[in-house]
């Protein structure tokens, strides 16, 4: 009977092991397996963070591209209008020396004395039309002509009081004209650029 109690605890024992075995077993799998889930999460999140992270990297370094190659594209526009403007302001005495800016400047000279309502005034011009202003106001005692060097072409009219000037320089002209001819020039060049292969 003893032997059979024993047997029976023995029994009873090594099932009660197995079982506390197998809970073990089962909460160390469950253990295993939420820990698992949780570096499979955390390495998901790391990479998508990782992710997310090259993605604006490189959407700055693209932006960063397209900034730098529009700088390019601006500065590449601005260094040939400058070369343009560079080589019309060459070609202002000479446009200043054909006989249809002469037979236009009596006109506007007697224009710009008006504007001056019969004050004394100096009409400073570039050197090559100060015999041509010279003929045209020959009458008119209140004018004085004087060349300057700072004038290429046209001439400036001032009041001695220096209430008023009038800007009639090609100089001046083509400055007041530059954004139209810039635009008239770029959309040219870019239409150029647009037919060739």
């Amino acid at each position: 009977m003893i032997d059979a109690l024993l047997a029976t605890l023995e029994r009873e024992g090594e099932a009660d092991v197995a079982r506390v075995l197998a809970e073990g077993r089962a909460q160390a799998a469950a253990v295993a397996a939420e820990s698992e889930a949780r570096i499979v999460a955390r390495k998901r999140a790391a990479l998508g963070s990782r992710e997310a992270e090259g993605r604006v990297s490189l959407e700055r370094q693209h932006a960063n591209a397209r900034r730098a190659a529009r700088g390019r594209v601006l500065a590449a526009r601005a260094a040939l209008l400058e070369r343009l403007f560079a080589a019309l302001r060459e070609c202002l005495p000479g446009v200043a020396a054909t006989p249809a800016y002469r037979e236009t400047l009596a006109g506007d000279v007697m224009r710009a004395v008006r504007f001056a309502g019969g004050r004394p005034a100096v009409l400073r011009c570039a050197a090559s039309l100060a015999s041509a202003l010279a003929r045209v106001v020959k009458t008119n005692g209140k004018l004085r002509i004087e060349a300057v060097p700072d004038i290429a072409a046209g001439y400036r009219l001032v009041t001695t009081d220096g209430v008023l000037e009038v800007d009639a320089t090609l100089e001046g002209a083509l400055e007041r004209l530059r954004p139209r001819i810039a635009l008239a020039a770029l959309t040219a060049f870019e239409n150029a650029g647009a037919r060739s292969p």
